[in-house]
């Protein structure tokens, strides 16, 4: 080889490693090369040069669909969860609450186990308002031990959810002696607060009535009264329109006796009224109203504040026909049906025929009781109308319920000759000299001369 052909040579591997060395500078190394497999091949070099600030990856889009997103939604938030109580868990926790502050003395001896004293607490769940919490009733039941001084209660509770709420308590405030297991009744009314009503018994045959109003803290005494019936008050929708009446039972059982049967009938009528219970008598009607209609309304509000129910009950029914919508003449007809009614009820058991008819309004059927006498035995104190009845020995109590009934039936209807024939008799069982007796029999019989008894009678005084 000649000196030429070396230095040929030697160029070109000088060459090649000088290109080699600027491909090599050109190619930055990376800093964490991956792993390669010896079988892989390494990659080729380019001579391209390679981005010095390399942008951040953008999220792929994602093509629309067919499908469209289903509406944002508000989920409500959970409401708390309601107080799920039972009647049976209400009245045997809040039983144990309320018996354990009253002192009871039980009797080992009586076999029954009777309890001196206050037996037990009924619990009733409450009709609450709407948006309200739940609430429960209780009162107290059985005779009440006097030793103990024990008193009936009634008390309003709620739940929390955990623990009983005591919210109200109240004794009743006439000191009734017994309550039963059935005496306390919801009024159920459009308003917030809770009117209860109770029966209670006091004495051998006697009762008492409350009416209690809660008003979210307190238990008040809105009614309360002592009857010498059980019965001293009750509730009952009289005029069907959805919203209980309450009936005081002013009535007196002892025209007589209490066994008697003879019962002057007067009640104190609460309607639901101004978002209370307020008493609702009879009503007038003003100038406003049709002359005939009020004239009929009115004379029938008369008749009954006159104890006439018959005559007040065809004459609000003639008003009735001519307007029946009227609120006013509606509600008089009510009042006017309900005596009428409760007088037919103490008919059937009364013990002096002639008294219970005059307070009922029926003169005819009353002086028919006396037609088979003679003016010689009714006019008598010896008489049998006396000796043979309830009335004896209660002649001057007699003498002045007829006298009292009588007086305000003339004044209201005077054309109404039985009424001046029994105050006539009234009269004579106090004062048989009184010049007012033959007054009122010649009245009687003036104004019906057809009436055997009231000429005979004239003849038997005049005699």
């Amino acid at each position: 080889m000649t000196i030429k052909q070396i230095s040929i040579i030697m160029l070109s591997f000088m060459l090649i490693v000088h290109i080699a060395g600027c491909s090599s500078s050109a190619q930055p190394e990376p800093t964490s090369p991956p792993t390669q497999s010896e079988s892989e091949p390494l990659p080729t070099p380019t001579n391209e040069p390679m981005p010095t600030n390399t942008p951040e990856p953008t999220a792929t889009p994602v093509p629309p669909t067919d499908t469209p997103e289903p509406p944002p939604t508000n989920t409500p938030e959970p409401e708390p969860t309601a107080i799920q109580i039972s009647d049976e868990q209400a009245q045997a926790e809040i039983s144990a609450l309320m018996m354990a502050e009253i002192p009871v003395l039980p009797t080992p001896e009586s076999e029954d186990g009777y309890v001196m004293g206050i037996e037990g607490v009924i619990v009733t769940p409450l009709t609450t308002a709407e948006g309200q919490p739940p609430l429960w009733a209780a009162n107290t039941f059985g005779f009440i031990n006097f030793e103990l001084e024990q008193a009936h209660q009634v008390s309003i509770y709620s739940h929390d959810g955990e623990t009983w709420q005591m919210l109200a308590r109240t004794e009743l405030e006439n000191l009734p002696t017994m309550l039963g297991e059935e005496t306390m009744t919801q009024l159920v009314v459009p308003s917030d607060d809770i009117w209860l009503a109770i029966d209670s018994f006091t004495g051998a045959h006697s009762g008492c009535f409350d009416v209690l109003r809660f008003d979210g803290q307190t238990l008040h005494t809105e009614h309360t009264m002592c009857s010498g019936n059980p019965s001293a008050g009750f509730i009952t929708d009289l005029n069907e329109n959805g919203l209980p009446e309450i009936l005081l039972n002013f009535s007196d059982y002892y025209v007589f006796c209490y066994a008697c049967g003879v019962v002057y009938a007067q009640y104190d009528v609460l309607r639901w009224q101004n978002d209370t219970y307020e008493s609702a008598g009879f009503e007038l009607l003003d100038e406003t109203a049709d002359p005939t209609v009020r004239e009929l309304n009115n004379q029938a509000v008369t008749y009954a504040e006159a104890d006439l129910w018959q005559d007040a009950q065809v004459t609000i029914q003639e008003a009735l026909t001519l307007d029946g919508k009227n609120d006013t003449i509606i509600w008089n007809n009510t009042l006017i049906q309900f005596y009428v009614d409760d007088y037919s009820h103490y008919e059937e058991y009364t013990g002096f025929p002639v008294l219970t008819y005059i307070f009922a309004g029926k003169y005819d059927e009353a002086l028919e009781q006396l037609h088979p006498y003679t003016p010689e035995e009714i006019f008598n104190l010896e008489g049998p109308l006396i000796v043979d009845s309830p009335a004896v020995g209660w002649e001057e109590y007699l003498s002045e319920w007829l006298v009292t009934i009588t007086t305000p039936a003339i004044e209201a209807k005077p054309d109404l000759a039985p009424a001046y024939f029994l105050r006539a008799w009234g009269t004579y069982l106090v004062e048989p000299t009184n010049p007012a007796i033959i007054e009122d029999i010649q009245s009687a019989a003036e104004l019906n001369p057809d009436e055997p008894l009231y000429q005979e009678s004239l003849i038997h005084f005049y005699q």
